[in-house]
């Protein structure tokens, strides 16, 4: 058999490399994974509060907002990256499309913290002086974080199907498997990953255009949050507030019906 021709220490080797993966978390790739990243704020958590005027400081609560996002999103694909390491034996899986799956989270994380800086930088400009302004800057901010975090979902469930797949295997096993995995990870990474439109990531996204990258759904959404949960200028918003004070909460069930 193949493994015949392996030394001690190379079965080993590959006996450990197994036993890494029976340890491994299941990766989460639900596509309500990261909902909660953006119904969980805190300011989506209570009902509006009327305000008399805008202020400045509010701008912080809003930078809040968008970090705290960003956050709860990077911890989430920061975990799935440090379970899977750089470097993996060719001769259990076919490591070409492993790392790009890798290489697709972490290039979905520096353009995620990208973004996410150049949104902050607009909330703190001087020019940032309205409560209508802060309001557009977070749905724009919350909408690209989601939908960047959202393109990773097919790069999830791939490593997930690879993690499984070796969990599986038992620590004796002829090592005749380098065939089945490697069918197994090129199938599905060519029909559940790169065949996939929708789970591109650009490597670089202009923060004055990137809400044209969101689905108008999922746009309409966050501004029924923020109608919902966000600041009111009571001489101005209250107007329409009345209205939808006592409506039930669409936007969180039009953002959960998105995700399933």
């Amino acid at each position: 058999s193949p493994s015949s021709f392996e030394s001690p220490s190379r079965e080993m080797e590959i006996i450990m490399e197994k036993q890494s993966f029976k340890k491994m978390s299941v990766v989460p790739n639900k596509k309500d994974y990261f909902l909660e990243d953006i119904l969980s704020l805190r300011e989506h958590q209570r009902p509006a509060i009327v305000v008399p005027k805008f202020k400045k400081s509010y701008r912080l609560i809003y930078v809040q907002n968008v970090r705290s996002a960003v956050k709860s999103i990077r911890s989430k694909l920061s975990k799935v990256l440090q379970e899977f390491p750089f470097e993996y034996d060719g001769d259990l899986l076919h490591v070409d499309d492993l790392m790009l799956a890798r290489d697709h989270l972490i290039s979905s994380l520096l353009v995620i913290n990208g973004i996410a800086t150049d949104f902050v930088r607009l909330l703190k400009k001087d020019d940032c002086d309205s409560l209508d302004k802060c309001k557009r800057i977070k749905v724009d901010a919350l909408g690209v974080i989601y939908t960047l975090a959202m393109r990773c979902v097919p790069s999830l469930a791939y490593l997930d199907k690879i993690r499984e797949y070796m969990a599986d295997l038992e620590d004796d096993d002829e090592i005749e498997i380098p065939a089945a995995a490697t069918t197994l990870t090129k199938t599905t990474m060519q029909q559940r990953v790169l065949a996939e439109e929708d789970c591109t990531v650009p490597h670089r996204l202009d923060v004055h255009n990137a809400a044209d990258f969101v689905d108008p759904v999922i746009r309409s959404c966050l501004e029924d949050l923020e109608r919902k949960h966000g600041f009111l200028l009571q001489q101005v918003d209250c107007k329409t507030w009345p209205q939808v004070q006592g409506a039930p909460d669409s936007a969180t069930s039009s953002m959960k019906a998105l995700a399933i």
